[in-house]
């Protein structure tokens, strides 16, 4: 019986954080959304933003890559994705 419980407090939870992490999912890919359609717009687009991704590197082996550094934001998802 108590075993029963517990199975059933676990699937509980499991649910409660099921349901925040598809949230936090859902807001961050809002969020990445934005960024892009923002990259899309700024004036100072290069090589860099179009093909570059923040977590997988330059494409270039730039080492001052402006989006790795976080001082452009790149275009859209990234092409290894």
């Amino acid at each position: 019986m108590i075993i029963l419980k517990l199975i059933n407090t676990l699937r509980e939870i499991k649910q409660v954080v099921d349901s925040a992490l598809g949230e936090k999912v859902e807001n961050m890919e809002n969020d990445l959304r934005k960024s892009w359609e923002k990259a899309r717009k700024q004036k100072d687009r290069d090589v860099h933003t179009e093909h570059c991704c923040y977590f997988c590197g330059c494409k270039y082996n730039d080492d001052n890559c402006p989006v790795v550094k976080g001082k452009k934001i790149q275009s859209g998802p990234c092409e290894n994705m």
